[in-house]
C-alpha cells in the first residue's frame, strides 16, 4: 500500500508510504491518496488531517519510471493521474476540516502542490522544495502555479521555474512558504500535538472560517488547475518531454530542442 491512513483521537494521519521511490506518484499512488483524503473527509470522527511522507522525502513529484512507460506507449494512465491529483488538491483546499502538512524531506513538482494545499505547513530542517517540471520537459500541475504565486509572488515563482533553484527549509520560511521549521526528530511530534489541539477545538467555527478565507484567497483555483491539466497534456506530446524522461533515467544532461 503506497498510502497509509491512520486515525487517532480525532486526527487522520495520511502518510505517503513509498520511500523506495521517494514517494513519487504514479496512478496507484495518486488514486490511493485521493481515496484516503476522501475517507478522512467523510469520517465524522476526524476533526483534523495531517499529511506527511515516509523516509527521506515528502514527495518527489511524478514517478519518472511511470513517465517512461508513457513515453514508450506502455502506459495510458496520465489523464487519470491528473484527475486524482487535482481532485486531492481541490478536496484538501475546500474541505471544512483543518489540514496540516509535515514536510519531512524533499517536496518536488506536484509534491509542492500537495504540501501547500494544507492550511498549515511545517517543514523539517532537512526539507527542500524544487520546481522539478522543466527537468523532464513538463509544465507545472498539482495547483502549484496557483499556490506558489499566491504564497511567494510572481517573480520568486518564476525563479523556481526557470532556474531549478532548490529552496531549503530556512529560505522557504523566510519566503513565507512554510509556517515553521523543526528539527527532523521534532517535526511529527510537534505537528501531532498541534493537530490534537486543533481536533479539540470548535470544529464548526473552524470550518466556517476556513471557507470564508478560502473564498477570499483561492476563489479561482480549480479553474487554474484545469489550465494546468490542459497544458501538461500538451507538454506530454513533445519531443522535449521524451528527451527529459530518457535523460533522467539515463542519468545524463537533457538535450532539449524546444519541440
Amino acid at each position: 500500500m503506497s498510502v497509509r491512513l491512520n486515525i487517532e483521537k480525532g486526527v487522520a494521519y495520511i502518510t505517503l508510504a513509498a520511500p523506495e521511490k521517494l514517494n513519487a506518484y504514479d496512478l496507484e499512488m495518486a488514486k490511493s491518496l485521493f481515496e484516503a483524503v476522501l475517507r478522512a473527509e467523510d469520517d465524522g470522527e476526524v476533526r483534523c488531517i495531517v499529511i506527511t511522507g515516509e523516509g527521506r522525502a515528502f514527495s518527489a513529484g511524478g514517478d519518472v519510471k511511470f513517465f517512461k512507460r508513457i513515453v514508450s506507449g506502455e502506459e495510458r494512465g496520465a489523464e487519470e493521474v491528473l484527475l486524482y491529483l487535482h481532485g486531492t488538491v481541490a478536496t484538501l483546499r475546500r474541505m471544512g476540516k483543518p489540514v496540516i502538512s509535515a514536510v519531512n524531506g524533499v517536496a518536488a513538482g506536484a509534491g509542492i502542490g500537495i504540501a501547500l494545499s494544507a492550511d498549515l505547513v511545517y517543514a523539517s530542517r532537512e526539507a527542500s522544495f524544487v520546481f522539478a517540471y522543466p527537468r523532464v520537459g513538463l509544465s507545472p500541475d498539482g495547483g502549484t502555479t496557483f499556490l506558489l504565486t499566491r504564497e511567494i509572488g510572481y517573480h520568486r515563482t518564476m525563479e523556481l521555474l526557470l532556474t531549478g533553484k532548490v529552496l531549503g527549509a530556512e529560505e522557504a520560511l523566510s519566503w513565507g512558504l512554510v509556517n515553521g521549521v523543526k528539527e527532523p526528530e521534532e517535526l511529527l511530534p510537534f505537528v501531532s500535538s498541534l493537530a490534537g489541539k486543533i481536533a479539540g477545538g470548535p470544529t464548526g467555527a473552524y470550518a466556517r472560517g476556513k471557507e470564508l478565507i478560502a473564498q477570499a484567497y483561492f476563489g479561482a483555483m480549480e479553474t487554474q488547475m484545469e489550465r494546468e491539466r490542459q497544458n501538461i497534456k500538451e507538454s506530454m506530446k513533445t519531443d522535449d518531454f521524451r528527451e527529459g524522461v530518457l535523460s533522467f533515467i539515463e542519468k545524463r544532461e537533457p538535450r532539449f530542442t524546444g519541440k
